[in-house]
């Protein structure tokens, strides 16, 4: 059986850890947990939707675009960008 992830231990998904109290996002960087307890307002949302939807229609083909999504860089980082460009071809398999 796998280990439980930190979200888990801390009390379930992700849209329930917020209205537990919680954090709602955490990310991993050097080994350590970093929790965000701040809200993203709806601007926020705004400029990455926007962001995202024109960095699509102007990636060369081959490029993938991704808005917050957990990017492993090593075993001990996985950040979560609000937007990222990658010259990786798309994977519908990618997990949030």
């Amino acid at each position: 059986m796998d280990a439980p992830t930190a979200r888990q231990r801390l009390g379930g998904r992700r849209s329930g850890l917020a209205a537990a109290g919680r954090p709602e996002h955490i990310e991993l960087l050097d080994g350590a947990l970093i929790f965000n307890t701040s809200p993203q307002r709806s601007w926020h949302d705004r400029v990455i939707r926007r962001l995202t939807a024109a960095l699509e229609a102007a990636a060369p083909a081959g490029w993938t675009v991704a808005a917050q999504m957990t990017v492993k860089l090593d075993r001990r980082s996985r950040p979560e960008p609000d937007v990222i460009a990658a010259a990786v071809p798309y994977d519908a398999d990618l997990v949030r």
